[in-house]
Protein backbone atom coordinates (compact mmCIF):
# COMPACT_ATOMS: atom_id res chain seq x y z
CA UNK A 1 0.00 0.00 0.00
CA UNK A 2 3.03 2.65 1.07
CA UNK A 3 4.27 1.50 -2.42
CA UNK A 4 1.38 2.35 -4.26
CA UNK A 5 0.81 5.78 -2.64
CA UNK A 6 4.73 6.63 -3.00
CA UNK A 7 4.17 5.59 -6.62
CA UNK A 8 1.47 7.86 -6.99
CA UNK A 9 3.11 10.96 -5.99
CA UNK A 10 6.15 10.07 -7.97
CA UNK A 11 3.18 9.91 -11.15
CA UNK A 12 1.25 13.33 -9.92
CA UNK A 13 4.87 15.20 -9.15
CA UNK A 14 6.51 14.09 -12.70
CA UNK A 15 2.97 15.28 -14.65
CA UNK A 16 3.40 18.52 -12.45
CA UNK A 17 6.72 18.83 -13.57
CA UNK A 18 6.40 18.08 -17.52
CA UNK A 19 2.77 20.43 -17.15
CA UNK A 20 4.94 23.47 -16.42
CA UNK A 21 7.53 22.69 -18.53
CA UNK A 22 4.82 22.76 -21.22
CA UNK A 23 3.04 25.84 -19.69
CA UNK A 24 6.98 27.49 -20.18
CA UNK A 25 6.91 26.59 -23.78
CA UNK A 26 3.77 27.78 -24.65
CA UNK A 27 4.79 31.00 -22.91
CA UNK A 28 7.77 30.91 -24.87
CA UNK A 29 6.11 30.85 -28.27
CA UNK A 30 3.71 33.18 -27.52
CA UNK A 31 6.85 36.05 -27.22
CA UNK A 32 6.78 35.37 -31.23
CA UNK A 33 3.26 37.61 -31.62
CA UNK A 34 4.40 40.64 -30.49
CA UNK A 35 6.32 41.61 -33.57
CA UNK A 36 2.94 42.53 -35.50
CA UNK A 37 2.94 44.14 -39.09
CA UNK A 38 3.03 47.76 -39.18
CA UNK A 39 2.20 48.26 -35.70
CA UNK A 40 5.58 49.81 -35.13
CA UNK A 41 4.94 52.41 -38.15
CA UNK A 42 1.65 53.54 -36.63
CA UNK A 43 3.17 53.73 -33.40
CA UNK A 44 6.56 54.99 -34.01
CA UNK A 45 6.46 58.29 -32.44
CA UNK A 46 5.21 56.90 -29.19
CA UNK A 47 7.93 53.92 -29.29
CA UNK A 48 11.08 55.78 -30.03
CA UNK A 49 10.02 58.36 -26.69
CA UNK A 50 9.76 54.79 -24.95
CA UNK A 51 13.53 54.23 -26.49
CA UNK A 52 14.70 57.62 -25.39
CA UNK A 53 13.98 56.93 -21.34
CA UNK A 54 16.78 55.40 -19.20
CA UNK A 55 13.76 53.64 -17.13
CA UNK A 56 12.40 52.16 -20.16
CA UNK A 57 14.98 50.05 -20.49
CA UNK A 58 13.49 46.31 -21.31
CA UNK A 59 16.72 44.38 -19.75
CA UNK A 60 15.57 45.28 -16.34
CA UNK A 61 11.97 44.11 -16.49
CA UNK A 62 11.42 41.42 -13.92
CA UNK A 63 13.30 42.08 -11.82
CA UNK A 64 14.33 45.63 -12.40
CA UNK A 65 14.35 49.29 -12.82
CA UNK A 66 11.50 49.40 -15.33
CA UNK A 67 9.12 51.71 -14.45
CA UNK A 68 5.91 50.64 -15.71
CA UNK A 69 4.04 53.36 -14.68
CA UNK A 70 5.92 56.20 -16.59
CA UNK A 71 6.92 53.53 -19.63
CA UNK A 72 3.73 51.21 -20.39
CA UNK A 73 1.70 54.36 -22.18
CA UNK A 74 4.12 54.92 -24.51
CA UNK A 75 3.96 51.13 -26.06
CA UNK A 76 -0.39 50.88 -25.19
CA UNK A 77 -0.93 51.60 -28.81
CA UNK A 78 1.91 49.12 -30.17
CA UNK A 79 1.26 46.33 -27.76
CA UNK A 80 -2.93 46.94 -28.55
CA UNK A 81 -2.11 46.98 -32.37
CA UNK A 82 0.09 43.45 -32.10
CA UNK A 83 -2.63 42.14 -29.80
CA UNK A 84 -5.29 42.76 -31.79
CA UNK A 85 -3.85 41.72 -35.42
CA UNK A 86 -3.49 38.45 -33.34
CA UNK A 87 -6.82 38.31 -31.97
CA UNK A 88 -6.38 39.10 -28.23
CA UNK A 89 -8.76 42.04 -27.92
CA UNK A 90 -12.60 41.91 -27.55
CA UNK A 91 -14.89 43.96 -28.67
CA UNK A 92 -15.03 46.32 -25.84
CA UNK A 93 -11.14 46.85 -26.40
CA UNK A 94 -9.97 44.85 -23.61
CA UNK A 95 -7.52 41.47 -23.68
CA UNK A 96 -8.93 38.14 -24.25
CA UNK A 97 -7.63 36.11 -21.66
CA UNK A 98 -10.03 33.09 -22.94
CA UNK A 99 -8.86 33.03 -26.55
CA UNK A 100 -4.61 33.71 -25.01
CA UNK A 101 -4.86 30.75 -22.90
CA UNK A 102 -6.97 28.53 -25.05
CA UNK A 103 -5.28 29.41 -28.44
CA UNK A 104 -2.33 31.21 -27.90
CA UNK A 105 -1.10 28.90 -25.24
CA UNK A 106 -3.20 26.19 -26.37
CA UNK A 107 -4.71 25.41 -23.35
CA UNK A 108 -1.08 24.11 -21.83
CA UNK A 109 -1.04 25.84 -18.48
CA UNK A 110 -4.96 25.51 -17.71
CA UNK A 111 -5.31 23.95 -14.39
CA UNK A 112 -1.87 24.41 -13.01
CA UNK A 113 -2.81 26.70 -9.96
CA UNK A 114 0.48 27.91 -9.81
CA UNK A 115 -0.33 29.65 -13.19
CA UNK A 116 -3.58 30.84 -12.41
CA UNK A 117 -2.10 32.74 -9.35
CA UNK A 118 0.33 34.19 -11.72
CA UNK A 119 -2.49 34.97 -14.13
CA UNK A 120 -4.14 37.04 -11.78
CA UNK A 121 -1.39 39.14 -10.46
CA UNK A 122 0.61 39.82 -13.81
CA UNK A 123 -2.84 40.65 -15.63
CA UNK A 124 -3.57 43.34 -12.75
CA UNK A 125 0.30 44.41 -12.81
CA UNK A 126 0.73 44.65 -16.61
CA UNK A 127 -2.71 45.31 -18.59
CA UNK A 128 -3.31 48.54 -17.37
CA UNK A 129 -2.26 50.15 -20.35
CA UNK A 130 -2.30 46.86 -21.95
CA UNK A 131 1.55 45.90 -22.01
CA UNK A 132 1.54 42.54 -23.72
CA UNK A 133 4.47 41.99 -23.85
CA UNK A 134 4.83 42.46 -20.28
CA UNK A 135 2.84 40.03 -19.42
CA UNK A 136 4.05 37.56 -20.93
CA UNK A 137 7.90 37.93 -19.47
CA UNK A 138 6.03 38.25 -16.13
CA UNK A 139 4.04 35.09 -16.74
CA UNK A 140 7.35 33.08 -17.49
CA UNK A 141 9.45 34.74 -14.64
CA UNK A 142 6.13 33.71 -12.66
CA UNK A 143 6.44 29.86 -13.74
CA UNK A 144 10.27 29.16 -14.00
Amino acid sequence: MARALLLLFAVVAAASAQSSTDCLSALKKARSLIPAGDCYSKNAVDYEKFLTYPQCGLTGIYPGTYDAAFCDPFLNGYYKCAASRNGLVTPDGKFDTAVFNSKVLSGRCNGIPKYQTAYTKCHADTMKNFNFARLIVCLQVAMA
